[in-house]
């Protein structure tokens, strides 16, 4: 078995953004607890984040108010390397906003 782990990003009423995105790692499934450890142990070395979020660390906020840009891209590096280490297929898909809501939103599919 493969199991993945996906997330996504794009609220819907933010244009800032101008698509969806569904991304996210397959890997075996022994890999997966791995992971979770070495991923742990990298969100805990100094400085240290309870989680882990892109678009925190872009704009220096939240978990990562008060770091410098080297700092947070350290950070990145460091938890792209356990992902590198893991991860056996990326996968990703994205929509432009307006496709969305002109083809699906107007189906009443809720989000």
């Amino acid at each position: 078995m493969h199991p993945g782990c996906l997330d996504d990003s794009g609220e819907m009423d933010r244009t800032i953004n101008p698509v969806f995105v569904l991304a996210g790692f397959i890997a075996e499934s022994e890999s997966w607890a791995s992971f979770s450890h070495d991923w742990g142990a990298a969100l805990d070395a100094p400085r240290s984040l309870n989680y882990f979020k892109m678009v925190e660390s872009a704009n220096l906020r939240d978990q990562f108010d008060g770091w410098s840009r080297e700092q947070a891209n350290a950070k990145i590096y460091d938890l792209v390397s356990v992902i590198k280490k893991y991860a056996g297929i990326r996968i990703s898909v994205s929509i432009d906003k307006r496709a969305f809501f002109k083809h699906f939103r107007s189906n009443s599919i809720s989000c």
